[in-house]
């Protein structure tokens, strides 16, 4: 099982970086402890480790949409906005592209912002169309959504997101980094704060110079 492989690598981590004083008494008591406070940290590694990796390391997963509620009543058909609720796999935002638009939509504005609040605004010269469309991630009743603003005519919008990550189809080259982030977490709960700083230090180099290897690797197989 992966999840062990893991367990055992980060051990092996904390115990070669002597990174708490805590590890001696928690193997005393039983080393089942250290390893539940291991497998315990793992979703929340996870989490932490794709919203910070590089999109070119991560699966990128996609869902067409047919959107139909409106959301807000428009000044002008030309503006109409619409909402696509996000799936419950949703991790981290790619793009997304609604059919009329000339172009994707690759970061999101911010929800309450200026740019936001002239999407309701009554002169429609300022507001979004399909040549500048925005979207904006909303919150309501613990459900989470998008909504588009650029055009009337959208009838399906393409959505492009890094899904909840498992360690069984995590790229080769994020496990190490994986494992010292780990590492990082369960020296927070032992409340050794700056050897969880250095772990957590170590993870992102790890995370560069894999970057690094597979652009290299790319380049390489592209000359070729």
């Amino acid at each position: 099982m992966i999840e062990d492989a893991v367990v055992a690598r980060v051990r092996t981590i904390l115990d070669y970086n002597k990174t708490s004083s805590e590890l001696d008494g928690l193997d005393v008591m039983g080393g089942l402890d250290l390893d539940t406070i291991i497998r315990d940290s793992i979703p929340g590694a996870l989490q932490q480790l794709v919203m910070v990796a590089p999109i070119e390391m991560l699966g990128i997963m996609t869902q067409s949409e047919e959107v139909k509620r409106v959301v807000g009543q428009p000044t002008t058909l030309l503006q109409m906005p619409y909402t696509m609720e996000m799936p419950s796999d949703y991790l981290r935002f790619v793009s997304c592209q609604a059919e009329e638009w000339d172009y994707p939509v690759t970061v999101l504005t911010e929800a309450g912002s200026k740019e936001h609040q002239k999407q309701y605004s009554e002169f429609g010269g300022m507001k979004a169309t399909v040549h500048n469309p925005i979207a904006v991630m909303q919150m309501k009743d613990d459900a989470m959504s998008i909504v588009l603003f650029g055009g009337s005519e959208t009838r399906k919008v393409s959505l492009h997101y890094i899904s909840t990550p498992s360690v069984e189809t995590l790229d080769a080259r994020l496990q190490e980094p994986l494992c010292y982030i780990v590492a990082s977490l369960v020296c927070e709960v032992l409340k050794d704060t700056n050897k969880s700083q250095m772990l957590m230090q170590t993870a992102q180099s790890l995370m560069v110079t894999a970057e690094a290897i597979g652009q290299n690797i790319n380049n390489t197989n592209t000359e070729q």
